[in-house]
C-alpha cells in the first residue's frame, strides 16, 4: 500500500532520516553553546586575572601621588572625584571631611593654613591693617568670622571714621582748674596755671609777691635782696620793675620781670 505516491517502507525511511538530521544539527547547537560558554568563561577568567594587577597598579600611582587608594574613602582634607575613581587634594581656604566628594568653602572671615585641610580657622583681622577698615584712631577688636572698631579716647565717631575731640570748648570733658588755660592737644589736653599763679594746672593758687624795701625810689637800685631794681615815679606812686634782661649777641632780649607798687614809704606790693 502507497500514501500519496510513497510506500510505507519509504515514508518510514524518511521519517528516520530526518530523525537523525535532527540529533545532528542538536548536537551542532549543543556544542556551538558549550564553545560560547567557555569562551565567555575564558574571557572571564583572563579579566579577573587582569583585574588585582590593575588595581594594585592603581593603588601604587594613587600613593605615589599622596591620594587615597580609589577603593578607599579619601581622607579629610581631599574629595573623591566620582567620574576618575580618585581622591584629589582640597585647595586652599577650602575644607573637607573623611569620605567627602567635594571641597566646602570656608566661611566668611575664615581659613585654612595650606590645601588639603580639614578644618577652617578665624582669621584675625586686627593683625593685619589691610584685613580691617578701622580708622588710625580707633581700636580693632577681633569676633569669629568678623571685628569691631571704636574710637579712642579722646576721639568720637563709629569706629571707621575718628575725630578728635577738643575737650577745652566744653569744661564738662577736662579737669582743668577755673583759673587755669585749657589748650587741646590731638585724643587730649593740657592744663596751665597762668601768670601770678601757681600749681599743675587742675589745682591753681594766687602767688603773693613777698615784701621788700627799696634803698631808691626813683632810678636804677637794688632790693635788701640784692636784685636789680628800676623804680619809676608816677604822681604819688611809684612803679619798681625787678629783675633784668639779658641780651645776647644779635641783641635779642629774653628774661623775666616782675612789676611791684611802691608805697610812699618804700615798701612794694
Amino acid at each position: 500500500p502507497t500514501e500519496g505516491g510513497f510506500s510505507a517502507a519509504k515514508i518510514d525511511k524518511m521519517t528516520e532520516q530526518l530523525k537523525q538530521m535532527g540529533e545532528v544539527f542538536k548536537q551542532a547547537s549543543d556544542a556551538a553553546s558549550t564553545a560560547i560558554q567557555a569562551l565567555t568563561q575564558s574571557i572571564q577568567h583572563t579579566t579577573e586575572g587582569m583585574d588585582p594587577l590593575i588595581a594594585a597598579a592603581d593603588r601604587m600611582v594613587a600613593i605615589q601621588q599622596g591620594q587615597q587608594p580609589p577603593n578607599c574613602p579619601c581622607k579629610a582634607g581631599w574629595y573623591l572625584s566620582t567620574s576618575l575613581k580618585m581622591c584629589f587634594e582640597c585647595p586652599k581656604n577650602f575644607f573637607s571631611l573623611e569620605g567627602a566628594t567635594e571641597c566646602t568653602p570656608c566661611p566668611f572671615g575664615h581659613a585654612t593654613d595650606n590645601s588639603g585641610s580639614s578644618v577652617c580657622k578665624d582669621v584675625n583681622e586686627c593683625v593685619d591693617a589691610s584685613l580691617n577698615r578701622c580708622h588710625a584712631n580707633a581700636t580693632c577688636s577681633n569676633t569669629v568670622g568678623s571685628f569691631g572698631c571704636a574710637c579712642k579716647t579722646g576721639f568720637q565717631g563709629n569706629g571707621l571714621d575718628c575725630m578728635d575731640i577738643d575737650e577745652c570748648a566744653d569744661p564738662s570733658l577736662n579737669n582743668c582748674h577755673a583759673n587755669a588755660t585749657c589748650s587741646n592737644t590731638i585724643g587730649s589736653f593740657g592744663c596751665a596755671c597762668p601768670f601770678g599763679f601757681r600749681g599743675n594746672g587742675t589745682f591753681c593758687e594766687r602767688v603773693c609777691p613777698p615784701q621788700m624795701h627799696l634803698t631808691a625810689k626813683d632810678g636804677v637800685a637794688s632790693d635788701e635782696f640784692g636784685r636789680s631794681v628800676t623804680v619809676s615815679s608816677f604822681g604819688d606812686d611809684a612803679v619798681a620793675v625787678v629783675g633784668a634782661f639779658l641780651h645776647d649777641e644779635r641783641g635779642n632780649e629774653s628774661g623775666s620781670a616782675y612789676v611791684f607798687r611802691v608805697a610812699a614809704d618804700g615798701s612794694a606790693t
